[in-house]
This record gives C-alpha cells, structure tokens and sequence, in this order.
C-alpha cells in the first residue's frame, strides 16, 4: 500500500462489521466450557449491527493503547478496537457527553505484574482473573460523581476461537466486585481474519448503576489503593477515586505532561513507569488549541507527523493539584465536541485529528 492510498484509508469513514445480538450470547452460552457468570448475558447496545468510524479514530485507540507495554500485534489491535466500542457503548448507555476514561488495570492499580522489555509479566501466581480495564465516566446528572464499569477486550485471527474467548472474558469481568456488586462490564472480542476486521460484544445485564464521589480530599485519601491477590470485595468510594487519579495519569503520560503525571499517578503505577520530561509543542487543532509531543519520521518520499496531545485548557488543569477544576475543563471540552464523531481531516486531507471526550488529542499529517 503506497502513502497516497493509505492517507486517503485514514480519512474516509468505514464500516466495522460486527455483532451483539441475542443469538450470539446463546452461542456463547452453548460453547463448551463455559462457566455461567454473576449476572444474565445480553446483547451490548449501539453494537448490535457493526459501527462506522474513520480509521484515525482507531489508530488514536492504538496509540493511547499501547503507550507502555504491549508487543502482539493482535492483542494491540484487540485493545485498540474493544477501547473505541466500550467509549461508544458507555456514552450509549448512561454517559452521553461527559468525559469516559480507560484505565489499565494492570498498569495503574494492580500489584501483580511488573514490566519488562515490552512484556507483562507476573510477579507471582495469578489465582484470580480480573478485567483488563476499566471504564470511568463522570455522572451527566451530578458533576464531581463517576461511574464505574469494566471492560475485557480479546483479539484473534481465527474467528472459530473469537466465541471461546468471549466466554472467557465474561468470565474476567466478574473479577472485580465493588461494594457487594458486579460491576457493569463489556466484553469484546475482535477478530482479524483475511485482511479485514470484524467484532463479537456481549454485555452482562445490569439494573441500578450508582455513581461515586471524586474530589481532591477523596482521591489524596485512595492515592496508597491497590488491587491484591487476596483482595475479594473493594470499597467503591476507594476505588473510583484512585481510577479517576490514575485516568489522569495516563493522559497526562500521553500527552508527555511530566509535571501532571507525577501529581495524578497512583503509588502503583509510580514504581512501574520510568518516564523524564519530554519536548512538547502547542498547535492548532478542530477541537480547539492542544499541547502534546510528536515524532516525525519519512515514508516513501513523504514526511509523516504523529501527535499525541491533551486540550490545552485540560492539559493546564492537569498540571494544577485541583481535582475540582480537572473536573471542571474536561466536562467543558466534552460538551464542545462535535457530534456525533470526533475525528476530523482538513479540507486538503493532508491533516487528520480525533479526540476523545476526556481530552486526549491524536493527529496525523502527512507532507
């Protein structure tokens, strides 16, 4: 594929097949070994019939994705695609346009692995399955309060694998139980298989969804929380403050914001990231101004610029030590963005933006 054809792949919208239907949970459900879960299996809204979207959106997915540790290239593109329908199917179901955040688990909360040479690996036995990532959403109805959700993204390129997994990950999601309850949660397996793309997403059922306060006082209390081995129920009002801290701290690395990631990151995480102040540059953008680093690099005759940037005015928030006025400017940059996609490419097509409702910026320019 020569650079022309594939900048014109990035800009266009696409369609992602894929499936979450009735049907398919009872194929899930009929898969041997399957292990029934806390909660009834449903189809996951907004994904019942594919999405479309434009390449840029899933390649900002991967960048933010795989700013740390992962090497498969599946499992990279399993993360990158189940990030982008678990935004989609939270703001669906309950965010609308406030911010939602991901957060690694792995990284930010759990003190079971460490990580080497671009590899996972645990530091001891791994007894209990958990969900690779969570979800946290600020509550429409109540600023300063969020959500909490889980979600287990798969990747395969066998789709006669993809049911199994699904199975497995529904399993996962169990993992994490706050307060006595199962968290809402979405599993997501996606399946690259001859030169194309597809998905299977199923959604354990879930009524009540309470929301959790988050405020400076709150998240200095969590900033010690860790997930454990032997850890069965977590209180919630710890860990939704140390999960909006550490969303914090994973913009703020994707972003190169040193100063900010130092104040949001979780003591966890702290011990596992080896990270100095990097080269940032302010630019324009259709979401309005952003600061960020970026890395330019020739291909094919051709100059090609890959931005990783926050909003400038979050990116300002971030580096304050007021979790109010985070808060604050990311509900701001939410509510402005374009609806209903926010990925964007000016008029030549020679420049390509996305952004996501907590803040995070990714663009693409080629010269």
């Amino acid at each position: 594929m020569d650079l022309d054809h594939a900048r014109k792949i990035v800009g266009s919208y696409a369609h992602l097949h894929g499936e979450s239907s009735d049907g398919l949970v009872r194929r899930v459900m009929n898969a041997p070994g399957f292990v029934n879960p806390g909660k009834p299996l449903s189809s996951a809204s907004s994904l019942e019939q594919g999405v479309v979207l434009r390449p840029i959106e899933a390649l900002h997915q991967l960048a933010y994705a795989t700013a740390s540790h992962y090497q498969d290239d599946v499992l990279e593109i399993g993360i990158a695609f189940g990030g982008l329908l678990a935004r989609r199917w939270f703001a669906w179901t309950g965010a609308g346009r406030a911010p939602v955040s991901i957060v690694d688990v792995d990284v930010a909360l759990d003190g079971r692995y460490v990580f080497a040479g671009g590899a996972r690996r645990p530091v001891r036995k791994i007894g209990k399955y958990r969900p690779d990532y969570l979800l946290i959403a600020a509550d429409p109805q109540a600023r300063g309060n969020y959500r909490i959700r889980t979600l287990e993204c798969k990747g395969t390129k066998n789709p006669s694998t993809a049911i199994k997994q699904l199975g497995k990950a529904v399993q996962q999601l169990d993992g994490i139980t706050v307060d006595g309850r199962i968290l809402p949660g979405l599993a997501t397996s996606i399946i690259a298989s001859n030169d194309a793309l597809s998905y299977l997403a199923i959604d354990p059922a879930d009524g009540e969804e309470p929301a959790y306060e988050v405020n400076s006082a709150t998240i200095d209390e969590a900033r010690h929380f860790r997930l454990r081995e032997d850890t069965g129920d977590l209180p919630s009002l710890a860990l939704a403050n140390a999960a909006v801290s550490a969303s914090w701290a994973m913009l703020a690395d994707f972003g190169g914001n040193f100063t900010a990631l130092e104040h949001w990151v979780p003591d966890v995480m702290r011990t596992r990231l080896t990270r100095r102040p990097r080269d940032r540059e302010h630019f324009d953008t259709p979401f309005g101004r952003a600061v960020g680093t970026s890395v330019t690099f020739s291909f094919a005759g051709r100059q090609v610029t890959a931005r990783n940037a926050i909003s400038e005015a979050v990116d300002l928030e971030l580096g304050q030590d007021t979790a109010e006025r985070v808060i604050e400017s990311q509900a701001r940059f939410a509510e402005q963005l374009p609806q209903p996609e926010y990925q964007v490419g000016l008029d030549d097509s020679n420049e390509f933006y996305s952004a996501t409702t907590d803040g995070s910026i990714f663009s693409l320019s080629f010269r």
